[in-house]
């Protein structure tokens, strides 16, 4: 008895000293947020000075980076994927395998930004005739090619941040997307503000801080550590007989012993990820250009960019504690037993506090007419004749977007978890059943009946498919996260 005792306090104690508490959430979140708020940030300063100087220029801009941004964020397992994967080998300590997805990482980030900026390149022309902004051809075509060409360069910095957040270096993440977001607001101002550039400018701004972001993010990947005991000698290149360097891409990922998970096993979750966010990014997409239809162009197609920034509010803060979630959950999966499976399990209940509270909050605020009318002013400051379109139509989907906050910031958390137990393939089905089974069919029958005839009613109606979708995700994920919890 006495011995079964004091083997229940040494697991206790074991416990105690690996549980995640809530300073080391607080602690790692602050850096996770300054990683994931900077890039949304500049996003929202370019936004704020293009609807500050024409909603023509700002609806042109919603419809590029609504089309650019799938073929770029489709790709997400770049920095969340690589992640959750770099997290569970370090924290297994199996240095090959580590190095092995660092390397698989970057051959993807490279190969497939290349495919898209192809495929971009090409699609120019039946993307414009499909949006009906024939007319704004010659102010969206340079604009378009730019954005196009940041896609690789924003693929190899996706993946750097995803590579040094699973090595559980925060803050080297934060401090390249700081990096970058920095570069692009100084220039977005510079450009559009000083010089009174238009978006052929802007989008050389954006291609100038992301070519810059990805040299800087592959020099910090080579030079920083993995934390650990294993990795005190780490490399990402392996010597061979003392005289040959070599990379586990060559290698085929089984250096050291065989201890590298193989590039098709990368590839395959890889693409589960890519499915994910393919349909994902879809229902942005589609909403995009079925709001480039509605009437009273361009102010709704403007009002609908609006509302996508505000629609991802929670994410600048929730992002932060899901990263964390990525980082420590994944470390725990890689050794996985009944211990880390009961560190997972309070890990994620607290994740989940801080999301909800974090959704609440926010939902909380901008219910409060003094908060709406400035979040609103900050996109709207150019004064027109389209002004007040812009703003009724806000309005109209403005109850919605609060009340939708909660769902959202649950839903941040979950997606993080998920990645950190390596359920891709689930979270492939999960989304891609979303998109046909709830976004698509309720977008169906509000054509059906006729909804999509009103500027401000369509609005709603487009957003009001995105809240059911994320909370069909929020359901799936939920049983996803505590199944294995």
């Amino acid at each position: 008895m006495a011995d079964e005792d004091e083997g229940l306090e040494e697991t206790l104690a074991a416990l105690g000293e690996r549980e995640t508490t809530w300073g080391v959430i607080l602690r790692e979140s602050s850096k996770a947020i300054a990683l994931q708020i900077a890039s949304p940030l500049a996003t929202l300063v370019e936004v704020a000075v293009l609807g500050s100087r024409s909603f023509s220029e700002l609806s042109v801009y919603t419809l590029v980076c609504a089309v650019c941004n799938l073929a770029s964020v489709v790709f997400n397992f770049l920095s969340d994927g690589v992640a959750a994967k770099v997290s569970r080998s370090v924290g297994s300590g199996r240095v090959a395998a580590t190095r092995s997805n660092v390397f698989y990482s970057y051959t993807c980030a490279l190969g497939l930004g290349l495919v898209c900026f192809a495929l971009l390149a090409g699609l120019f022309s039946p993307i414009i005739a499909a949006s009906g902004l024939e007319s704004s051809r010659h102010l969206a075509s340079g604009f378009y090619y730019c954005k196009a060409a940041t896609v690789p360069f924003a693929q190899i910095t996706m993946a750097s941040t995803g590579v040094l957040s699973g090595y559980q270096s925060l803050e080297s993440a934060a401090a390249l997307n700081i990096f970058r977001a920095c570069l692009s607001v100084a220039g977005t101002l510079v450009a559009l503000v000083w010089l009174k550039g238009n978006l052929l400018q802007l989008g050389f701004v954006g291609l100038g801080s992301y070519a810059a972001s990805s040299l800087l993010g592959l020099t910090l990947v080579a030079t920083i550590r993995p934390r650990g005991p294993a990795f005190e000698d780490f490399s990402l290149f392996s010597r061979r007989r003392d005289t040959t360097l070599t990379s586990p891409l060559l290698e085929g990922g089984e250096a050291d012993g065989g201890e590298g998970e193989g590039f098709w096993r990368f590839a395959k979750d890889g693409s589960a990820m890519m499915i994910r966010s393919l349909a994902l990014q879809s229902s942005f997409m589609i909403a995009a250009f079925i709001a480039a239809r509605l009437p009273q162009q361009p102010e709704t197609l403007a009002a609908h960019g609006i509302v996508t920034q505000v629609w991802m509010a929670t994410s600048y803060i929730t992002d932060g504690y899901a990263n964390v979630g990525t980082m420590i959950g994944g470390s725990l999966f890689g050794c996985w037993g009944a211990m880390e499976k009961e560190l997972f399990r309070r890990l994620t209940e607290r994740l989940l506090f801080c999301g909800l509270i974090c959704g609440l909050s926010f939902s909380v605020a901008m219910l409060v007419p003094d908060v709406r009318d400035s979040i609103i002013s900050v996109f709207t400051t150019k004064d027109s004749e389209g002004k007040p379109i812009v703003i009724d139509h806000l309005m109209s989907v403005w109850l919605l977007i609060c009340l939708v906050q909660p769902i959202n910031s649950l839903v941040f958390v979950y997606d993080c978890l998920v990645y950190a137990t390596q359920q891709y393939a689930y979270v492939a089905r999960l989304m891609v059943a979303g998109l046909f089974v709830v976004f698509l069919p309720l977008l169906a029958l509000f054509q059906a009946k006729g909804f999509f005839t009103h500027g401000d009613k369509g609005l709603l109606c487009i957003w009001g498919a995105k809240a059911a979708m994320n909370a069909w995700r929020l359901v799936g994920l939920a049983r996803a996260v505590h199944s294995v919890a």
